[in-house]
C-alpha cells in the first residue's frame, strides 16, 4: 500500500465544503462526512479522478439523501443511496455509500458514479 495522494478535483472539495453540514436523510436522521480516509480527507476521498464525479454531482446530495431513487442496505458495505444525475452522462446513476454508526447517525464512506441503480 503507497502512502501516495490520489489525484483529486479541488473544485469538488470547495463543493463538498460548502454544503451545509450535516445533511438530512429521508427517515430524518443526520448524516455526516467521514474526516479521513486512509492518507486523504473525507473529501479528498469523495472528488477523486476515478469517481467521475462533476460538481453538479455533488450539489444533488441533499435532495438525494432525502428523496432517493432507491436504498439498499449491504451486509459489507453498509446503507447505499441511489439517485439520477443530471444531464447526459455514461453512468446515469449516484451511487452514496454510508456506514450506520452507534449512536444511529449516519457517516458517508464514498459517492460514486454507477450504471444501474442497484
Amino acid at each position: 500500500m503507497s502512502k501516495h495522494k490520489r489525484p483529486f478535483d479541488q473544485n469538488l472539495v470547495n463543493a463538498i465544503n460548502k454544503l451545509c453540514w450535516p445533511l438530512v436523510n429521508n427517515n430524518g436522521i443526520k448524516v455526516f462526512l467521514r474526516n479521513n480516509a486512509r492518507f486523504e480527507s473525507g473529501a479528498e476521498h469523495i472528488a477523486g479522478k476515478l469517481h467521475e464525479l462533476k460538481v453538479r454531482d455533488i450539489e444533488l446530495l441533499p435532495n438525494m439523501l432525502k428523496q432517493p431513487l432507491s436504498v439498499k442496505i449491504d451486509k459489507r458495505k453498509g446503507k447505499l443511496y441511489f439517485g439520477k444525475r443530471k444531464g447526459v452522462n455514461k453512468f446515469p446513476y449516484l451511487k452514496v455509500v454510508v456506514r450506520i454508526e452507534k449512536d444511529e447517525t449516519e457517516t458517508i464512506i464514498t459517492v460514486c458514479s454507477s450504471k444501474r441503480c442497484t
